[in-house]
């Protein structure tokens, strides 16, 4: 059978352009660290699993990302845990030194001092801020969870007072400040033109200066300065028999709660969230956390004894939560390390999975390589033997 020189020349061409497209895929391979998927055509079915895989590694290290997060969160809120319990430890025990008669008026009121600056640390704590948020201000972490000011108390009634009905407190007042609310003449809300309607005084200078008497025509007052300034704030009595000198004493101080009550999630994988807060609503105001301290300290400056004691009962509920969010924590911070050490194992499985559809072993690469090269020479060199160097370039 005869060959003709055109078939043998198309022959030895497509063989130099099979080992020419074989000597570019192997050099590109080289060029790409070893990477031998680099466009659809080299492969479309690994090529797709590969960029699955891809998708996986990018959604891992989202989560270890998260997670990490979390935990620093967690960790600043176990650590803030631990000294409001230490915080609370302190106050008992100044509490159970000076909740007996033996305990001397001036004892109480420096006991009174000393809670008050443990009320100042606990604002400064509950202020924990980590990075740039607030750990127990809910999602509003880019706020202080409270504030220095704004915080109205339950009223405080004299031990001696004879009205025994419930008082609250309402409104809005800028700053600090307390207002006490004294009867000078006994009876009931009504008509000021009745001798049986009860008179009040209101002082904001400790009882120095006082307004003028004022009917008690409506059992919400409005709470002025001893100007008669009004001040945004209001009393609300039940009804009930008022005597004169009954006395009751309205207190604005620090703690004002800023934050709000909803937690802060993180995903840590596809179909679970992590918390990485307590939140300061749950915290402090559910519990009633600064009330008991600021009752507890009243207790001590106005010498109530009984009121101590339930200081010391409400001090102890106050420990046993915290101590219930600190192991609450501890088992948060639990989970993440098991998650984090699947997260890690996950993300060395799909790289492996990668490594295997896009990675050729470097040996066998550079020899492959080498025999293209080896091979696009010899088939180059035999075409310029059988057809003269002018006969190829003419065809």
């Amino acid at each position: 059978m005869r060959v003709t020189d055109q078939s043998m020349f198309h022959g030895l061409i497509n063989q130099v352009n099979k080992n020419l497209s074989d000597y570019h895929k192997y050099n590109e391979m080289v060029a790409n660290d070893g990477k031998r998927l680099n466009r659809i055509s080299d492969n479309p079915a690994e090529l797709a699993t590969a960029m699955r895989h891809h998708g996986n590694a990018a959604a891992y290290e989202q989560y270890t990302l998260n997670v990490r997060d979390a935990e620093e969160y967690l960790k600043a809120t176990d650590l803030a845990l631990n000294k409001i319990h230490d915080i609370l430890s302190r106050a008992r025990e100044i509490a159970e030194t000076n909740s007996t008669e033996s305990s001397s008026e001036m004892e109480r009121k420096i006991a009174a001092d000393q809670i008050q600056e443990l009320i100042s640390e606990m604002i400064g704590i509950a202020n924990t801020k980590m990075r740039d948020r607030y750990i127990f201000s809910g999602t509003n972490g880019e706020n202080p969870a409270y504030s220095l000011e704004g915080k109205i108390l339950p009223p405080l009634a004299s031990t001696d007072n004879v009205y025994n009905e419930i008082v609250t407190t309402e409104g809005v007042l800028k700053g600090t400040g307390e207002f006490i609310v004294r009867f000078v003449h006994s009876g009931d809300v009504g008509d000021p033109d009745l001798d049986t309607t009860a008179m009040y005084q209101i002082s904001n200078d400790g009882g120095e200066t006082w307004t003028e008497a004022t009917y008690f025509t409506n059992l919400t007052i409005a709470i002025t300065d001893s100007a008669g300034n009004d001040t945004g704030l209001t009393m609300t009595f039940s009804p009930g028999y008022l005597s004169e000198n009954d006395e009751f004493r309205v207190q604005v101080v620090p703690g004002q709660f800023m934050g709000n009550g909803d937690l802060v999630e993180f995903n840590n994988n596809m179909f679970s969230r992590v918390n990485t807060n307590v939140t300061g609503q749950a915290l402090f105001e559910d519990t009633g956390f600064f009330d008991t301290l600021y009752q507890l300290k009243n207790a001590l400056s106005y010498g109530n004894t009984i009121e101590i004691s339930n200081g010391l009962a409400g001090l102890e509920s106050l420990q046993t939560n915290i101590q219930m969010q600190v192991t609450s924590t501890g088992i948060e911070l639990n989970r993440l390390e098991v998650t984090k050490s699947n997260l890690m194992m996950l993300q060395e499985n799909v790289f492996e999975n990668i490594q295997s559809i896009e990675k050729i072993d470097v040996v066998e690469l550079l020899s492959k390589f080498a025999m293209a090269e080896n091979a696009l020479n010899s088939s180059v060199a035999a075409l310029s033997k059988i057809f003269p160097r002018g006969l190829l370039s003419y065809l």
